[in-house]
């Protein structure tokens, strides 16, 4: 009998295709037997290049922009700041750019100064505490650009702990806890 019995819940219920063509819908379902005979996967659309909203490239790095990108950016300056200040403000975030790829101490002292000029040049209260910030981390940021040394490696660490911690909801046990995180370390490493 339909509709009893475990499991017949599969008997009673409506035939949902898995995309619509010709090939794939509930009358040709019933034509063919009950047999889904003929199907090709799913082909993927070829997806346009994203758009992005106008002034996006305002965040992208300078160096990575394409012409067509670059071209774009120069109109949005000219269109959409008619001050100068959203185009001070880039400049500024794109020496900091420069300041923190530099290899060489003499060559972020000079970086340094010309990010002094463009935050003067800007006078906006955010570049002027960016170069605040700036001035007062300098020798972690010297020792940066010497060593090339970051926090990164300790930071994707704390994120394993938390996301550990978060999934096991709780462990009572302390010495349960230790291992697990140990275990997923030695897990990481060895991959």
């Amino acid at each position: 009998m339909i509709g009893t019995g475990r499991g017949s819940w599969a008997v009673i219920t409506p035939i949902i295709p898995p995309f619509n063509s010709d090939k794939c819908s509930f009358t040709y379902f019933i034509a063919n037997g009950g047999r889904l005979t003929g199907l090709e996967p799913r082909k993927h659309r070829k997806t346009k290049e994203r758009t992005q909203r106008p002034g996006a490239h305002v965040l992208s790095p300078g160096d990575t922009l394409t012409e067509k990108a670059g071209h774009r950016l120069t109109e949005v300056f000219a269109a959409d700041d008619p001050t100068g200040t959203l185009q001070a403000v880039w400049k500024v975030k794109e020496q900091m750019r420069a300041l923190l790829r530099t290899g060489t101490l003499a060559g972020a002292e000079a970086a340094r100064e010309e990010l002094k000029v463009l935050v003067e040049a800007a006078a906006r209260p955010e570049t002027n505490r960016l170069y605040r910030t700036v001035c007062k981390w300098w020798p972690e940021i010297e020792v940066l650009i010497v060593t090339g040394a970051t926090t990164g490696k300790v930071e994707a660490n704390n994120t394993t702990i938390k996301n550990i911690k978060r999934t096991a909801r709780g462990y009572r046990n302390a010495a349960n806890y230790k291992s697990v995180i140990l275990m997923r370390s030695a897990v990481r490493t060895a991959a």
